[in-house]
């Protein structure tokens, strides 16, 4: 599997195997490159400055995109009932036409009554991700937000402490912080913070 995780600073890159003992890590390598996922030589930029023969390890791409790239909202909405039209709707009347032709909305149901997290992910980006990624002969197995990839990870290899109530802290530049509280796999609470002066 060949990995590429965007931050702020670059990307870090690794390819990785599973083995009965976990997953082993074969090359990692942080690159500070200016490329981002709406560049159409992206992949390619990423794979010639990781200086690998990948092609010949794996087809198998996973992709982390920072969230500065995507939106978040919160809207009530209860996904345990049929409610496309509703959801069609608040797309159509709420966010506009034009904001939905640039942008994939994914929901997410809340642990706290009828709420709804909404991510709403550029529309470029995805489409240029899954194009190139195609294109250059690799399968696009899992792409994902840094801090909720995160969680995945922690729920596989602490399953029974997240079983429960557990928190993610990501630690950003300049004093910027996202903390996401989730219970069992439903998110309880999602913060972006900023430390000024010893103030929140």
């Amino acid at each position: 599997m060949f990995s590429i995780s965007e931050t702020p600073r670059g990307f870090f890159c690794l390819e990785w195997s599973s083995t009965e003992d976990g997953p082993k890590i074969t090359k990692l390598k942080h690159l500070k490159i200016p490329t981002d996922f709406s560049n159409q030589q992206f992949l390619e930029n990423i794979i010639n400055s990781f200086n690998s023969n990948l092609k010949s390890q794996t087809d198998s791409l996973s992709i982390i995109l920072d969230s500065s790239n995507v939106l978040f909202s919160l809207i009530k909405i209860d996904l345990s009932k049929n409610n496309e039209k509703l959801i069609k709707w608040y797309e159509k009347k709420i966010m506009g036409d034009d904001f939905c032709k640039s942008y994939y909305n994914y929901y997410f149901p809340m642990d706290s009554g009828n709420n709804c997290l909404l991510v709403s992910l550029p529309k470029k980006i995805k489409d240029n991700i899954v194009d190139i990624s195609e294109k250059s002969g690799f399968n696009l197995v899992y792409l994902s937000v840094d801090i909720f990839s995160a969680s995945i990870l922690a729920r596989q290899i602490h399953k029974k402490e997240t079983k429960g109530e557990y928190l993610i802290w990501k630690i950003k530049n300049n004093n910027h912080h996202s903390i996401v509280v989730y219970n069992g796999e439903k998110v309880k609470l999602f913060l972006n913070l900023m430390l000024k002066s010893g103030k929140i």
